[in-house]
């Protein structure tokens, strides 16, 4: 609970304005250009206020919804994404952000970057403003803000070009009495920004014992998106430290989101590594597969699959395998390891289920399969790896099966899968089935 938690609206009106001032009150021009902004603001009981400003370069949006810049996304109201991002209508302009206000409190912020798509209508304007100011006056609402305010206020400012913003940032990052998401906004814009100071300031927080895991996780987070990679060596040191092996569970994650090819060395040599603990192994090989998987990490993966001998390592090493949908290999060494007779029965299965669930996959090699299949547990998981497929070829050999395989059993296993079909043809071959005499 935050320290204005228990006080009357208008004495929390007062707090925020209280910390604007405070904020503000260096005796800069540009400190009082922002002070006016604060002043506007304050004078508006109810409305809408718009203040537009140039962005900075890299930040993109489509004048509506959506606002970019570099590994972040936004697209209003709830979708918010920092990592990789593509296929969306996102383009450079101006940044406009517009405030909503009730009760004299503000009550909504909203940033648009490019032209906004629906006109200002019986608010008021107050045109462009200098960037740093308009940035200046944000972080003050910010460090005052309850709820939602905080956090979207602190993405106005940070997409203001040339605004030097690290530092405030920084003091709403380790202020304790701000709400989390405040806080975290903030530091994931420390790193987005790389400002000088960022990477000590993000390692800092990371290895602080006494903060809570969402606050170390967001540095974490802040870590992996600093420009030019400046925070892979630290995360790296993080995700090899087992004295804390939550922190370094989520060091791995993270390390995986970079673009560094010295962080997906580091996660290899960990996943070979016999002297790591198996957790943090699983978590290396799950990550080199399920987090941006290239054709080199799937050749490493399958290089190493021999040389493990806990199943529950293999099994997160065939899921990853799976998942590497640029490596065409990737398939026929899964498949292959269900017709491998000395693996165990157990691998072969989950081998068979993930040749199956591949984004993809050839269905034609997986009905191929069937005629070098044997025992009949492997055939009745077959059956449903099958029913799982979705592609024509998968159900006529699913139908072939409960036709004519010699097993009765896989039989029965087949009908009880083609049941679950809502396949035209499979009603009709069911049909047949039941007035058989």
């Amino acid at each position: 609970m935050t320290r204005s938690a228990h006080l009357t609206r208008s004495a929390r009106r007062a707090l925020v304005a209280a910390s604007a001032l405070a904020l503000l009150s260096a005796r800069t021009t540009s400190a009082q250009d922002a002070r006016e902004i604060a002043a506007r603001v304050a004078r508006a009981s109810d409305g809408v206020i718009q203040m537009s400003f140039p962005a900075r370069p890299g930040a993109c949006g489509d004048g509506g919804n959506i606002v970019g810049f570099s590994r972040a996304l936004y697209i209003h109201p709830n979708v918010e994404t920092h990592g990789s991002w593509s296929a969306v209508n996102c383009v450079p302009g101006p940044a406009a952000v517009r405030l909503t206000i009730a009760g004299g409190t503000v009550t909504s912020v909203r940033t648009y970057v490019g032209t906004p798509k629906r006109a200002l209508l019986g608010g008021t304007d107050l045109g462009d403003v200098r960037p740093q100011d308009a940035a200046d006056y944000l972080l003050s609402l910010a460090a005052g803000a309850e709820g939602r305010v905080g956090k979207d206020a602190i993405r106005g400012a940070a997409i203001a070009a040339d605004a030097v913003v690290g530092p405030k940032l920084l003091r709403l990052a380790r202020d304790a009495d701000r709400p989390r998401q405040t806080r975290t906004e903030a530091i994931l814009w420390i790193g987005e920004l790389g400002e000088e100071g960022a990477l000590p300031a993000l390692e800092q927080m990371a290895g602080d014992g006494a903060s809570d895991m969402a606050i170390r996780e967001a540095a974490l987070m802040g870590l992996a998106s600093l420009p030019a990679a400046a925070g892979v060596r630290a995360l790296t040191r993080i995700a090899l430290d087992d004295r804390d092996p939550q922190l370094a569970k989520k060091g791995i994650f993270w390390l995986a989101q970079t673009d560094a090819a010295g962080a997906r060395r580091t996660l290899r040599d960990m996943a070979a590594s016999s002297d790591a603990p198996e957790t943090m192994r699983g978590e290396a090989i799950f990550a080199l597969g399920h987090l941006n998987g290239t054709v080199e990490d799937g050749r490493f993966l399958r290089g190493l699959y021999g040389r493990l001998t806990s199943e529950k390592l293999k099994d997160k090493l065939l899921q990853s395998v799976a998942q590497i949908e640029d490596d065409p290999e990737g398939e026929r060494w899964l498949l292959g390891v269900v017709k491998d007779a000395g693996e165990s029965l157990a691998m072969r299965k989950q081998a068979l289920f993930w040749a199956g669930q591949r984004d993809g996959g050839d269905a034609r090699a997986l009905v191929a399969l069937y005629p070098e299949i044997e025992g009949r547990e492997l055939r009745e998981h077959y059956t449903f790896v099958l029913s799982q497929s979705g592609e024509r070829e998968a159900t006529d050999r699913l139908m072939d099966i409960a036709r004519s395989d010699p097993d009765r059993e896989v039989r029965k296993k087949a009908l009880f899968w083609l049941a679950q079909d809502k396949d035209p043809r499979v009603a009709q071959f069911l049909q047949k089935v039941i007035v058989q005499p």
